[in-house]
């Protein structure tokens, strides 16, 4: 488990955070954290881009709620969790 809830973390930090998922350093990680935070669309296709591209593979849980993502932004994650059976909350006010 990783949790990077409420640290006012926005679409760049999320962007390096892909590139050490992309690398494979977390491979084990199973439940993902990134809810209360100022992560956008960008953020959110970072995300679901290493999804599509197989990083996480043991992830069952990605929680993205009360974030600043568009009905896209939601949408691109949800589809990227979606075809790998991915627990996935991006509600606000959860």
């Amino acid at each position: 488990e990783f949790w990077y809830s409420d640290l006012q973390w926005g679409d760049a930090e999320v962007i390096q955070l892909c590139k050490v998922l992309a690398s494979g350093a977390l491979d084990k990680l199973e439940s993902l954290y990134l809810s209360d935070n100022q992560i956008g669309d960008k953020g959110a296709r970072a995300l679901a881009k290493v999804l599509d591209d197989g990083a996480l593979p043991k992830l069952d849980g990605l929680y993205l709620g009360d974030n600043k993502l568009s009905a896209a932004g939601k949408t691109a994650i949800k589809k990227a969790c979606e075809k790998r059976s991915i627990g996935v909350n991006v509600q606000e006010g959860y």
